[in-house]
């Protein structure tokens, strides 16, 4: 039997999420994100202190640097701003114009719950990509996340920031809680409309037109510019008197 997520479940999540995140979400085939490796070496990247970031609402949240090597966007991006000191990384801050106050917030709650963790690689991911088990801390905090489009904020964040052990907690949070779900139910999660409701609503706002989806109302109203069309250009014409009786 096809899984119902596999098919017209999809969209929803679809209009949910950025169309390269709606494939990990297939429950059949969750895998865990695997990035390349960042071209900046982790050894480089001083392991205490703090790294100071700026969300595109220009909140400034303090991101511990030993964490920094779960995220290879920012691995990338101190290079490339010249940040060469743990006082330069904590007194400039490193802007994230695709990343909300909010998002980032729930991402630096995550790597505080995950401090004392290493970041996997890419092969023990593969390896575990069928396990579906989310840490309860995790749970938690992604239940937090409501309206739930900030947890969709979270996910793209993490795929902007290029942290895959994040996304792949995310991921799995969101196919457990959306799998063996009608499409209405997966609409209702998601707290976004199906098309079907959408185009329900405007047959709906129709429901006055006739067949040919004009209203009686339309049809009746004398347009000065077209006379022909109207009923008094018709009453006019003699259109749907009597014929005339033979003499």
């Amino acid at each position: 039997m096809q899984n119902e997520f596999e098919g017209i479940t999809v969209n929803p999540v679809n209009r949910w999420l950025q169309p390269h995140i709606v494939t990990r979400y297939i429950p059949s085939t969750v895998m865990a994100s695997t990035s390349a490796e960042s071209a900046v070496p982790v050894e480089s990247v001083p392991v205490e202190g703090n790294l100071k970031l700026r969300s595109l609402d220009d909140k400034e949240f303090l991101f511990p640097l030993k964490d920094v090597k779960k995220a290879a966007m920012l691995q990338t991006m101190i290079a490339d701003l010249g940040l060469d000191s743990e006082e330069a990384m904590e007194s400039q801050p490193v802007p994230l114009p695709s990343v909300g106050g909010d998002a980032l917030e729930c991402i630096v709650e995550w790597c505080r719950l995950h401090a004392d963790q290493a970041p996997r690689s890419d092969e023990d991911r593969q390896i575990h990509r069928f396990n579906r088990n989310v840490a309860k801390e995790d749970v938690e905090l992604f239940d937090q996340q409501n309206p739930r489009k900030k947890l969709a904020d979270v996910i793209n964040a993490a795929y902007f920031l290029d942290m895959p052990d994040l996304i792949d907690a995310l991921v799995k949070y969101t196919a457990n809680n959306l799998e063996g779900k009608t499409a209405e139910e997966m609409s209702s999660w998601l707290e976004i409309p199906l098309k079907k409701d959408e185009r329900k609503t405007a047959a709906d706002d129709q429901g006055d037109d006739d067949d040919d989806g004009q209203s009686a109302e339309k049809r009746e109203r004398i347009d000065a510019d077209q006379p022909e069309t109207s009923q008094q250009a018709r009453e006019e014409a003699g259109e749907g008197n009597a014929p005339a009786q033979e003499e």
